[in-house]
């Protein structure tokens, strides 16, 4: 039997990174959706929000995520896991295999680094992948702290395969 997973997507929408891409990835958890048992959905930029609880339908953080719109500003991902940190916390035994998607638009530097952060999900146990919502990581991400191991979004990428990937499916 195939294990199911409790995702929690963790994403920004500023303007000027490619949110577009980060729509497209949430939309094929429906796709993979037979090995989800919840979806959730945190949304960071200079604060972070949870904007949907765990919900059994693999489309509502595409759903949700399309109704907000861009905003200005510094994004910090380290925020957005910290909420995922603590989303995990809430629901405890409610949540059986929970997993961390980390949509990152690497559109500005932030100022936390990163692998403090995801220091704090591994102490969990919880698994998280990176998605760089570009082509290629700029010059400055060796300075905030990106693990060895992250997948980045091109045009000829699969979403379906990227997605499977990132959680470990």
């Amino acid at each position: 039997m195939e294990s199911r997973v409790d995702v929690i997507v963790v994403a920004d929408k500023v303007k000027g990174g490619n949110w577009e891409g980060a729509l497209e990835i949430m939309k094929n958890l429906s796709s993979i959706g037979y090995r989800i048992s919840s979806a959730s959905l945190v949304l960071y930029h200079e604060w972070s929000l949870p904007l949907l609880d765990p919900t059994p339908d693999p489309a509502a953080p595409a759903s949700v995520y399309s109704e907000v719109e861009p905003m200005p500003g510094r994004p910090e991902p380290c925020l957005g896991l910290r909420e995922a940190y603590s989303l995990v916390a809430d629901y405890g035994r409610e949540l059986g295999e929970p997993r961390v998607l980390l949509l990152w638009s690497a559109a500005a530097r932030p100022k936390l680094r990163l692998d403090l952060c995801l220091k704090l999900l591994e102490s969990m146990r919880v698994p998280v992948g990176l998605v760089v919502l570009r082509p290629s990581l700029p010059g400055w991400a060796r300075y905030v702290g990106v693990p060895e191991r992250y997948y980045t979004l091109r045009s000829t990428t699969s979403r379906l395969k990227l997605v499977s990937k990132a959680l470990g499916l």
